[in-house]
């Protein structure tokens, strides 16, 4: 029962998500500048491999000139920070506009708790970061594939974009817990990125000292914890680490949002 009202939530949240302009606007705006900048350095890989005179394009010519120039490390830095912007932004517009059209006293009367209501907001963050990301990694296929006379094998990307994935779900669920704590989209969004970048600087100060403090605090900072997967290195703490946030970041979501009721 409880599985059957989360998934009523995350239809009608599907269906004004699709219905929404801002979806459309970030959508195109993402997949453009995402195509725009690995279709740019994918042609630069095209232009060197001829000044080379190099006339059949492969595999190990690709992965030589992404060795010498970062180019995977750089695709996927790109598109992460695209979605550090666009994401929250698009999902506190939804939780903005659900909140003017007073969907809570709908949710009251057909008595839809509080915990399956969260749920369908991770189901959805879940959903968005899917559809962004998958656009991202289709397209860069199609692109490489179009210089590349062999099949391209992109398990390379497959373990890094599952860590990005969980860490976009996780400043997903922080902005949720940032909206309902401030109860404003604007003020929610700059709580977001507040608290976002002092984990992501947390350990900057510390990084060339030794010691146990320094040391923790490495291991809480999130460009600690990123720096290798966008490299293209996977590590299972690391999934592990944005998980066990995922959940308690969720957690004080849902204090937020029962405070709010009462």
């Amino acid at each position: 029962m409880m599985m059957k009202k989360t998934l009523i939530l995350l239809r009608k949240d599907l269906a004004e998500l699709w219905s929404s302009k801002n979806l459309m606007v970030t959508f195109f705006l993402f997949s453009v500048l995402s195509w725009y900048y690995f279709a740019w350095m994918s042609y630069e890989f095209a232009m060197r491999s001829a000044q080379r005179g190099e006339t059949r394009i492969t595999i190990q010519n690709y992965w030589q000139f992404n060795a010498d120039t970062s180019l995977i490390q750089e695709i996927l830095s790109f598109n992460f920070f695209l979605l550090l912007i666009f994401l929250p932004y698009l999902f506190l517009s939804l939780l903005s506009e659900e909140k003017k059209q007073q969907w809570r006293k709908y949710f009251n009367s057909y008595k839809i708790s509080d915990n399956q209501y969260l749920v369908g907001k991770v189901l959805l963050q879940v959903f968005l970061v899917i559809l962004f990301l998958g656009s991202s990694v289709g397209l860069q296929y199609a692109t490489v594939q179009s210089v590349i006379e062999e099949p391209l094998n992109f398990s390379y990307f497959g373990f890094t974009y599952l860590l990005v994935s969980v860490f976009l779900i996780l400043i997903l669920g922080l902005s949720t817990y940032s909206f309902y704590r401030m109860d404003s989209l604007l003020k929610g969004l700059v709580m977001t990125y507040v608290i976002l970048i002092f984990f992501w600087l947390i350990h900057v100060p510390l990084e060339n000292q030794g010691g146990i403090l320094p040391a923790f605090f490495q291991e809480l900072s999130f460009s600690y914890r990123l720096e290798k997967a966008l490299e293209g290195l996977f590590r299972i703490g690391d999934v592990i680490y944005f998980g066990c946030l995922i959940v308690v970041i969720n957690f004080a979501a849902l204090k937020s949002l029962r405070k709010q009721q009462l």
